[in-house]
């Protein structure tokens, strides 16, 4: 009778936690256990998963975005390591006030700029002034300008260069609209047409040219190089 008596307490006793497990009575402070030791270990991610899982138990709720925001702000950090600044910037903004993701921004604004001076190249100067309320703005479309006004001038030159070279009107005339923008194209220009009309009445004059402009007897090098005296290197 003792025995009998014993198992129906156990048999009730399993039942009944059974029963808590099935209700979230004992399972979810559990489930919350293994959240909170997910957060507490950077795992913001599978925190986040765990959290949301305990769908209105305690602060569930505030705890899964805490943990998103965790995962989010650490993912902003490896962009900003990466030299990733638009989406390091973006993903810091999106973030608010969420802690010193604010403070960020004109951290990544001065580190954007010095990486753009670094590389001296249009397309990141470009980018970094698309930036809203960029720091340097100013200084950025200085550079800009000053890349591009250099880059221009080069291309002019080669094609002076290769114009001089054909010895050809038409090659002459294909470039001056092409790189108008450069400050001295028009010189370049009216100085490869006038060694193209030279060299189509006197061929001899290709070689010389070439070879060592400073030594050309076509008086339109001379005129040039003395305003120009560095347009041969």
């Amino acid at each position: 009778m003792k025995k009998i008596a014993r198992l129906l307490l156990i048999l009730m006793a399993v039942s009944t936690v059974a029963y808590l497990f099935a209700n979230g009575v004992l399972s979810n402070p559990i489930m919350y256990a293994r959240a909170e030791n997910f957060a507490n270990n950077g795992r913001y991610e599978e925190a986040a998963v765990a959290y949301e899982a305990l769908g209105e138990y305690r602060d569930a709720p505030e705890k899964a975005v805490e943990a998103k925001n965790n995962h989010i702000y650490n993912q902003a950090g490896s962009l900003y390591d990466k030299k990733e600044f638009r989406a390091a910037y973006n993903v810091y903004k999106g973030l608010g006030t969420f802690k010193d993701s604010a403070a960020k921004l004109p951290e990544i604004d001065d580190a954007w700029w010095a990486h753009a001076l670094a590389l001296d190249s249009l397309q990141v100067y470009e980018e970094y002034m698309e930036l809203p309320g960029a720091a340097h703005a100013a200084e950025a479309a200085a550079e800009y300008e000053r890349l591009y006004a250099a880059q221009q001038e080069g291309l002019a030159f080669t094609a002076y260069s290769e114009a001089v070279d054909s010895g050809t009107l038409a090659t002459v005339n294909g470039f001056i609209d092409t790189w108008s923008e450069s400050e001295h194209a028009a010189e370049y220009v009216a100085l490869a047409r006038d060694i193209a009309e030279s060299i189509k009445t006197d061929s001899s004059l290709s070689e010389p040219i070439l070879q060592n402009p400073n030594d050309a007897t076509n008086d339109a090098i001379d005129a040039f190089l003395q305003d120009y005296p560095g347009a041969y290197g």
